[in-house]
């Protein structure tokens, strides 16, 4: 069952058809420490990127090694730009399935015949 979701909106939401990464982000959906920790890693990763940057280039002198760990850094980031795509792009599907369901449930029932 779906979590904070009463007997009677889990009756409600079982037409919904959700694949398991959207059903996992709808029951995980209010659980602002997952926030938190993504939010901190993001701010620890750079701070270590721009710690080494600073670092080998001074210690080093050399522009291979800033240029590596540049692209080290360009990597990252678009990894985390693309989750987070990936993760917008599942809310909006659990948003327009809801919003279909709510639809259905107004016109007078399910595809059962339920009310």
């Amino acid at each position: 069952m779906l979590a904070g979701v009463g007997p009677k909106g889990a009756q409600a939401m079982t037409g919904l058809e959700l694949t398991a990464l959207e059903k996992y982000m709808l029951e995980h959906s209010g659980d602002m420490a997952v926030t938190k920790r993504r939010r901190l890693i993001v701010v620890v990763a750079g701070l270590c990127f721009a710690g080494m940057l600073t670092g080998f280039g001074v210690a080093y002198h050399s522009w291979k090694i800033l240029l590596v760990l540049s692209l080290l850094h360009v990597a990252v980031s678009v990894f985390e730009k693309i989750a987070y795509a990936n993760t917008v792009l599942a809310y909006k599907s659990i948003i327009r399935k809801l919003a279909q369901r709510v639809h259905e449930l107004e016109r007078g029932g399910d595809a059962e015949g339920t009310p």
